[in-house]
């Protein structure tokens, strides 16, 4: 925007404050002087940062001069390299409204040095954070060594400057994780991925770099074990190989001095058995609620488990990997596959690259198909078989989520869909946003139109059973209306499912009635935002029991105190392929 536009015509908004306006765009303008310091920092001829929070995507012009666009809601771009005090800025911001409501939250300021030592202090507060969870996690933690750590900590820091505080601190600490090491710790316990007919995937992780090994057998006895890993790591990953299909083993992970408790696993089976999987997701943000939920989950005892994605607050954050996700899954997550259909969040802090370092660093998903990614992938298991997709890899500016037509992912989608139907008498689709969804908190969502466009014509003509999805926090369920109408985007021959009760806050507002959507099935009011009654929005699971040609869905609701609630849904179904087969 040009430095001397005149906006005196225009309503006026200030930041905070949040606005309607789904597609639409607000300008935030002011001008202001560089202040002589910022938190005791001086600030003439330094460089400095400009911290911007906004809801949702945001354009950052500087005297007039576009500097960023950018999806990541908050982040930060170096203002200028060396400020001047008694020149005026004019500062110009355009937040583009996707969803919900439209805000622009905190703006500040920071200097460069001040951002440099806050980075520092962060490095060794996750230090400290690692030698707690350490003692935490170690059944016979060496005590003295966190009592020297303590006594610096609390004696030998006082009136020291910050630089020299932090210096001796991190001497410490290298003292400390010497020690530490030479004993190992799991930070996160064994967990299944990848299961085949004649292997499968465990990864964890310890504290500190260590090797490792996995002892493992038929039975009580672990007759066998693999060779121990050839270097040091934090992240460990092992598969095991020449397994039996269909069988129950018994393992632990080895350490040094200690192991994990005994688990089981089972690998695949070989030919056409009834099997059971359970779908849930949107666990973030409330680990104690996500626990509960996983224990429900960990005595229906299924096969393996989809988590239809949203399993941290924000990707770039890793302490909630383990906080929001893996300790709470560690109650069937040494025992039973995961899979993840990467979400929205996790996303957070990487969506200009639209790569996930962490999701690819903790998970192991099966890539054998060509064109398959971590993100989007697909498996068989005994009669059926499950596409996973990814809506978050494209740019789709305004419309939101989409898969781009004929990327790379898009073509895969098409090819994989048509082999499935050569082999499988069920096929299921699992993204993390939903193409119709009715229920949203704050403001006006009805699924993403992407996804109805360019998705939903490709999966109703190809014999998909059911849509997964989350995104919204609530339960949303919707039997075939066919046949559907690729021109007009009538009915649907597929079933659609939002499972996004995992932890989450929940939803509470229906906004609009879709044909392809059942429950739930109270009146829609687009003209409100308060919670308006419904029933389903509930902390659940899907429990899905598959018995050839014939399966059985079952919503399952978990209660405040963690016990397993009313089955509050249930429908069953017969193979689309049934009659030509």
């Amino acid at each position: 925007m040009k430095p001397d536009y005149d906006d005196s015509n225009w309503e006026n908004i200030t930041t905070g404050d949040r606005w309607e306006g789904e597609g639409q765009h607000a300008w935030y303008r002011t001008d202001f002087k560089i202040p002589k310091e910022i938190n005791g920092f001086e600030t003439q001829n330094k460089a400095l940062r400009i911290f911007f929070v906004t809801d949702d995507r945001g354009e950052f012009y500087v005297n007039g001069v576009l500097k960023i666009t950018s999806e990541e809601k908050r982040f930060n771009i170096i203002l200028t390299t060396s400020a001047d005090t008694s020149k005026k800025i004019k500062l110009a911001i355009k937040v583009i409204n996707y969803g919900g409501p439209g805000n622009l939250g905190a703006v500040s300021l920071i200097t460069e040095e001040e951002f440099k030592l806050q980075a520092d202090i962060r490095k060794t507060l996750s230090r400290i954070d690692r030698v707690e969870r350490y003692f935490k996690s170690h059944p016979q933690p060496d005590v003295e060594t966190i009592n020297t750590l303590s006594e610096v900590l609390l004696n030998k820091l006082n009136k020291k400057p910050l630089p020299e505080q932090l210096e001796l601190l991190n001497n410490q600490l290298d003292v400390v994780e010497d020690k530490l090491t030479a004993d190992p710790a799991f930070l996160i316990l064994p967990y299944l991925q990848s299961a085949e007919k004649t292997g499968i995937t465990i990864k964890w992780e310890t504290v500190y770099p260590t090797y490792g090994f996995i002892e493992y057998g038929i039975g009580d006895e672990l007759t066998k074990k693999t060779i121990e890993e050839a270097n040091p790591n934090l992240l460990h990953q092992l598969t095991l190989v020449g397994l039996e299909p269909d069988q129950l083993y018994n393992y632990r992970v080895v350490c040094k001095n200690i192991s994990s408790p005994v688990s089981k696993f089972k690998t695949k089976p070989d030919k056409n058995k009834p099997f059971k999987f359970i779908v849930y997701g949107d666990n973030r943000t409330r680990p104690k609620i996500h626990e509960n939920v996983s224990k429900q989950i960990a005595l229906e005892n299924s096969d393996f488990i989809i988590n239809v994605g949203d399993v941290v607050s924000r990707g770039a954050i890793l302490a909630e990997w383990i906080d929001e996700y893996f300790l709470p899954i560690r109650h069937y997550s040494n025992s039973t596959p995961s899979y993840i259909s990467i979400g929205n969040h996790e996303y957070g802090g990487f969506w200009k690259q639209r790569k996930v370092p962490p999701f690819e660093k903790y998970v192991a998903h099966p890539i054998s198909s060509v064109g398959s990614t971590e993100y989007y992938f697909s498996f068989d298991y005994a009669n059926a078989h499950f596409i996973i997709l990814d809506p978050n890899e494209g740019e789709g500016g305004d419309d939101g989520s989409i898969i781009s037509p004929y990327s790379q992912q898009y073509n895969w989608f098409i090819e994989d869909l048509k082999e499935a139907q050569k082999k499988s008498d069920w096929i299921f689709v699992v993204m993390h946003e939903p193409p119709y969804s009715e229920c949203w908190s704050g403001g006006y969502y009805d699924g993403e139109p992407p996804l109805r466009k360019y998705i939903v014509p490709i999966i109703e003509a190809n014999n998909v059973s059911i849509v997964f999805s989350g995104h919204t926090h609530d339960y949303e369920r919707g039997l075939p209306h066919p046949p559907y109408d690729p021109e007009t985007g009538k009915g649907n021959n597929a079933a659609y499912i939002i499972s996004g009760g995992g932890g989450s806050r929940l939803d509470n507002h229906k906004y609009y009635d879709w044909e392809q959507i059942d429950i739930p099935d109270h009146p829609a009011d687009p003209n409100s935002d308060e919670f308006d009654g419904g029933e389903y929005y509930r902390y659940h699971y899907v429990l899905v029991e598959v018995d050839g040609k014939k399966i059985k869905v079952k919503a399952i609701e978990v209660n405040g105190d963690g016990t397993r609630g009313e089955i509050f849904d249930s429908f069953e179904m017969t193979s689309p392929f049934s009659k030509s087969n």
